[in-house]
């Protein structure tokens, strides 16, 4: 029995000693540390079982990579991308990677939230952790201290909240892909003191409020997609400082007014078809500076017209700007009476330019627009 015990006790005793050995082995930032403190919490408690590999491809595949000379088992790249696997979260560990310059994480299933340490990264240029539908939360603004990152590409998660301010300080950044979250609140107008930014993706999001006018100090900003929002005003006359874009997408949105100069050489989207379905309502005629575009043609509002009216001047009358789905009528009745008791919009003869505003007794309300004031055909108002 002594001898039984005694050999119990030493195996044990081994035991831990292999333990330690592994901590030991560990050094922070190391394939092994990686392994403990980062990949267990992303796997929700695998093992990494791969090698630490030694060059990084041009097209980044899937692994682990130690590529700095001075620091060779130092782990500089993470690229798990679309792995089974990754279907925990995301560790505060994290941050401890001082040395990490690309983290690659997209098209997983990780849930939970962002943790602020990732603004800690330094050192970090790229960063995708796109379309992971269960990551949840906000945008840290910790993120803007990442002055060397480049792209940020979160687009197809759950993330809400407000794109934080201090993402004006990431002055590296030329790309940012955004859309197709929950995030509301309005586009940061720090966003224009980005000189890199080239693309600019907050579609299908819940932002409102205008369009910055700072954008167009992005003098290398040839990419915006800011469609499926709630954004309204109207479009800054700034927008058409930018270079000739390749994507410019702004339907589904409550913009109106007329559209700024724009250079626009590929896919251009003002409006969803049909027109009726349609939130926006830009006036005519478009700038000649979009011919060639797919915007060149698309059906605009002729100022003062039932349908303009519908879009620009109904809505605020009657509550603030709405979906643009209630109106007031669809039609412009011809030879108003002259004892002004009738209610609705009136046109003289044979032109659709309305004359006659006609809204008594509607219980309205909204605000009186100045967008009246465009209305240079109209001769009387009745919104008592």
């Amino acid at each position: 029995r002594a001898i039984m015990a005694a050999s119990i006790y030493c195996v044990a005793a081994l035991a831990l000693l292999a333990a330690h050995a592994v901590q030991v082995a560990a050094v922070l930032g190391d394939l092994a540390w990686f392994d403990q403190n980062v990949f267990f919490h992303l796997s929700d408690g695998d093992s990494y079982v791969g090698p630490c590999l030694a060059s990084f491809p041009s097209t980044p595949t899937n692994g682990v990579y130690c590529t700095d000379v001075d620091a060779p088992d130092i782990v500089t790249r993470v690229v798990l991308a679309g792995v089974a696997a990754i279907s925990g979260t995301i560790p505060t560990t994290i941050g401890e990677m001082s040395a990490l310059v690309y983290l690659h994480l997209g098209l997983n299933n990780l849930g939970g939230t962002l943790p602020t340490e990732l603004g800690t990264l330094s050192a970090l240029r790229k960063l995708y952790v796109f379309a992971n539908s269960r990551l949840s939360g906000t945008l840290p603004s910790e993120l803007g201290q990442l002055g060397l990152l480049d792209t940020l590409s979160m687009t197809g998660n759950a993330l809400s909240g407000t794109i934080p301010s201090t993402m004006g300080r990431m002055l590296s950044l030329g790309a940012v892909h955004l859309g197709q979250n929950a995030l509301d609140g309005t586009v940061p107008s720090e966003l224009g003191s980005l000189a890199s930014l080239a693309l600019l993706q907050l579609h299908e999001n819940a932002l409102s409020g205008a369009v910055p006018s700072e954008l167009g100090q992005c003098t290398r900003l040839r990419h915006v997609q800011l469609q499926a929002n709630r954004l309204s005003g109207t479009l800054p006359s700034q927008l058409a400082r930018l270079p000739p874009m390749t994507v410019f997408t702004v339907n589904r949105n409550y913009l109106y007014g007329p559209v700024p100069a724009l250079s626009v050489g590929g896919n251009c989207v003002l409006f969803d078809a049909p027109l009726i379905t349609e939130r926006n309502a830009f006036y005519c005629p478009l700038p000649s500076s979009l011919d060639g575009s797919s915007c060149a043609g698309m059906a605009c509002y002729r100022v003062g017209t039932v349908a303009w009216f519908n879009y620009v001047v109904w809505p605020q009358l009657n509550e603030g700007r709405s979906d643009g789905a209630v109106r007031s009528t669809d039609s412009c009745v011809r030879d108003a009476p002259a004892d002004g008791a009738a209610v609705g919009l009136f046109c003289t003869g044979g032109d659709d330019q309305i004359t006659q505003v006609r809204l008594q007794s509607s219980s309205l309300a909204g605000t009186i627009p100045s967008e009246l004031g465009l209305m240079t055909t109209l001769q009387r108002v009745q919104l008592h």
